[in-house]
């Protein structure tokens, strides 16, 4: 009977220790796993960090990092939407400066040549009739210069309502930045 109990001692022993190194093994590979997951996030987020808004997360598994790494997939979707609406944005803001440029030098231009009309007027008013005659020609060709910068004057008008209008959708994109920003602070924090 001590032998059989000798024996029956052994195998639990036996048992205990199989069940120790197994409990031991599974716990190991849980941990890495976890723990590979972990880095994959980590090494994502340092990305995120230093500025790559392209990268984006592992979601191939059913776990919590990939709930986690689906939002930060969405805010990192949403970040790059708002950064190519605001480079459309500013692409047409650049070509809307182009335009006006372009609008001030022909502004410029006409105001030159009414300059120049009100010369040749002033030495007329000294000369003959002739002289009144061409001047009153002259006047005829002011206010057709006069009209051109009253057009061009609309026209500077009509972009600066443009550039007013994209001023208050890049306000909204800035706060849609910031609101998404707050998300993904709030997500971070829980």
């Amino acid at each position: 009977m001590k032998e059989n109990l000798k024996i029956l001692v052994v195998l639990v022993i036996v048992i205990f220790c199989v069940s120790v190194v197994v409990v031991l093994g599974f716990t190991l590979f849980i941990g890495r796993s976890i723990m590979k997951r972990i880095r994959e996030f980590r090494s994502t987020l340092d990305e995120v960090i230093d500025g790559n808004i392209h990268v984006r997360a592992n979601v191939s598994r059913k776990d919590e990092f990939s709930a986690f790494g689906l939002s930060i997939n969405q805010f990192l979707d949403k970040i790059c939407s708002i950064v190519n609406n605001l480079q459309n944005i500013s692409a047409s803001l650049n070509e809307t400066g182009k335009v006006l440029d372009l609008r001030a030098s022909d502004t410029n231009e006409a105001v030159e040549i009414i300059c120049g009309a009100f010369d040749d007027i002033s030495a007329g008013a000294v000369s003959q009739a002739e002289d009144v005659e061409q001047s009153s020609f002259q006047i005829n060709d002011m206010g057709q210069v006069i009209q051109d910068i009253i057009e061009k004057v609309n026209v500077l008008s009509t972009s600066t309502e443009k550039m007013q209008r994209q001023g208050v959708e890049s306000a909204k994109v800035m706060e849609e930045l910031s609101a998404s920003n707050e998300n993904a602070m709030e997500a971070f924090d829980k």
